[in-house]
């Protein structure tokens, strides 16, 4: 094992919280990694050699020229599985520094096990994500007997009948992207995870760009909306959170989960880009089964010449208004209530809709026109006004 510099760091830092003296950190070359003391950080420490050459249980260094780059201090091997693998050292007068010396070199073996424990759980956690993504997402992918074996090694049982469900968590407060922020998400996250893991401990888990997917045993629809709901309840609860949830449409033979996760990652995107239900299973999808064939810059051209002459601004303001129209099943008296608007002045609007499209989005046969534009329209809104 090696003590990164990374590591030392972090390890320096949670030791100066609780000893104020000056602390080092030396790799297994003698070399100062980390350091309370920015300006040592790259010298060779002597005293640290001769700790490792030695295999010395300390060293006190009582003068600063007694050890070429050593201070005044106590030194101690940080030994893992028998090896030195590094040095830390407490500058300062013996008897001052001396009685933090052992529980120091404690504190640091222990914290080393502890970060090298995280980092191989990571590193598993990382082979078992590649894994379920080729599992899930790679279409082109051989799933013979090895496959499934290697799955098998890592404790993944792929063959049982299962069902994909894919959540979206996000902070629907501020927007910032800020640390804070990330680290909110991450927390309500884990708690989706452990929901799912106690519900069902068989379920397989991966982390893909911003959405959770988990390949759960085989469920009824009724059964999946019940968990999904209560995941919804479990985010939800924290302030300014939500979240969003796509579910495939059956079981199929863990030879073709690739289709399952496509039809949860189409339902999750219809939830995305809607302002209504944040469950939704692929069965309640119309055309957006279609719509992620289509291009952004082919949707943006037919947005752009349905409403040939609008500016941005009026725009957003003419699809929002259609929206809520056809949210509410074209009603005027209802839309205009919620547009906070006479409905005199809505139908007005709606005229000159059609005098300036050419086609009336009160009737039935060029409505649909305008429903696929407002579709369209949420996917590629920040593009409108771009060459």
């Amino acid at each position: 094992m090696q003590l990164s510099r990374h590591n030392a760091e972090i390890i320096v830092k949670e030791l100066n919280t609780i000893i104020n003296d000056k602390i080092n950190m030396m790799n297994e070359k003698g070399v100062i990694i980390a350091s309370t003391d920015q300006e040592r950080i790259g010298q060779e420490h002597e005293g640290a050699k001769r700790i490792i050459n030695d295999r010395l249980e300390e060293l006190i260094i009582h003068s600063h020229d007694r050890y070429e780059g050593s201070l005044e201090g106590v030194n101690y091997p940080i030994i893992i599985s028998n090896e030195i693998i590094g040095v830390v050292g407490i500058t300062g007068p013996y008897n001052k520094v001396a009685k933090y010396g052992q529980i120091t070199k404690k504190m640091t073996e222990i914290l080393i096990q502890e970060i090298s424990i995280k980092e191989q759980k990571s590193m598993d956690e990382n082979l078992r994500s590649r894994f379920v993504g080729e599992w899930l997402q790679n279409e082109n992918v051989i799933i013979n007997t090895n496959f499934v074996e290697r799955g098998r090694r890592m404790g993944l049982e792929i063959t049982n009948p299962r069902r994909v469900i894919i959540i979206s968590v996000f902070d629907n407060g501020t927007g910032s992207d800020s640390l804070d922020e990330m680290r909110k998400v991450e927390r309500v996250e884990e708690r989706v995870k452990n929901v799912i893991r106690r519900l069902d401990p068989d379920s397989i888990y991966m982390k893909s760009s911003s959405n959770l997917v988990f390949a759960i045993t085989n469920r009824k629809d009724s059964e999946i909306g019940k968990i999904s709901e209560m995941l919804r309840s479990t985010v939800e609860e924290q302030p300014d959170m939500k979240v969003v949830i796509g579910i495939d449409d059956k079981c199929r033979p863990y030879t073709m989960m690739h289709i399952s996760y496509s039809k949860a990652y189409k339902a999750l995107q219809s939830c995305l880009r809607t302002k209504g239900e944040g469950i939704r299973f692929y069965s309640d999808i119309n055309m957006e089964i279609f719509t992620d064939e289509i291009s952004d810059m082919s949707k943006k051209e037919y947005v752009q010449k349905l409403f040939s002459g609008y500016e941005r601004e009026e725009l957003a303001e003419t699809v929002g208004l259609l929206e809520t129209l056809y949210d509410l099943e074209g009603s005027i008296t209802a839309a205009a209530e919620k547009l906070h608007m006479h409905k005199n002045t809505l139908q007005y609007k709606l005229r000159r809709i059609y005098e300036r499209t050419g086609y009336d989005p009160r009737s039935i046969r060029w409505s649909s026109l305008f429903y696929i534009a407002i579709d369209f329209y949420r996917e590629i809104r920040n593009l409108i006004g771009e060459e």
